[in-house]
């Protein structure tokens, strides 16, 4: 019973760490275009 719950627990988890890292792998790509002068990079920060 508790190796069902856990392989669950296991499986879910990552599937979401690896959704995550394509999501934040999209960000960083979206964040190295829009933000190619330092202007840009104080705005997204501030």
């Amino acid at each position: 019973m508790y190796a069902i719950i856990e392989g669950h627990m296991v499986t879910s988890l990552s599937r979401i760490v690896s959704g995550h890292v394509v999501f934040l792998s999209v960000e960083l790509d979206w964040f190295i275009e829009h933000a190619s002068t330092s202007t840009h990079i104080k705005k997204f920060f501030v």
